[in-house]
């Protein structure tokens, strides 16, 4: 490949990358519409609204937190408490461990490599 292949297919993705950062900051402001369309919908109540092409608009409610009830072991007390337990515990898991040595065998499978890439970035734009 020529240095001049190579200049143009950077000048490509450059441009293509400016695109990009284009999108990204209309795919912000739409973000930011779409929310003051939300709280405007929640200000008149209105919950669904289609727009004469046939565009449909629907207002989906916040989902307030709830508080919920987790069971939670305590283990450091618990092996505290439980020593005989936990000797017996880890016992078992060796002696499991041992009678499985029989049972294992080597694979050989495929791990999935990864694709090189070319990571170009923009330069800052200076504020105005």
């Amino acid at each position: 490949m020529e240095n001049n292949e190579l200049v143009v297919k950077i000048e490509r993705i450059v441009a293509l990358e400016s695109k990009l950062k284009a999108i990204k900051e209309i795919e912000k402001q739409i973000k930011e519409e779409k929310e003051n369309l939300r709280q405007a919908m929640i200000e008149v109540n209105l919950k669904a609204w289609e727009t004469p092409n046939k565009t449909k608009i629907t207002l989906v409610e916040d989902t307030p937190e709830t508080e919920i009830e987790v069971e939670v072991l305590d283990v450091e007390k618990w092996e505290n408490d439980n020593e005989s337990l936990v000797d017996r515990k880890k016992e078992l898991e060796e002696e499991i461990k041992e009678s499985q040595k029989d049972y294992i065998n080597i694979e050989t499978q495929i791990k999935n490599g990864r694709k090189g890439y070319v990571r170009i970035t923009l330069p800052k734009e200076e504020k105005k």
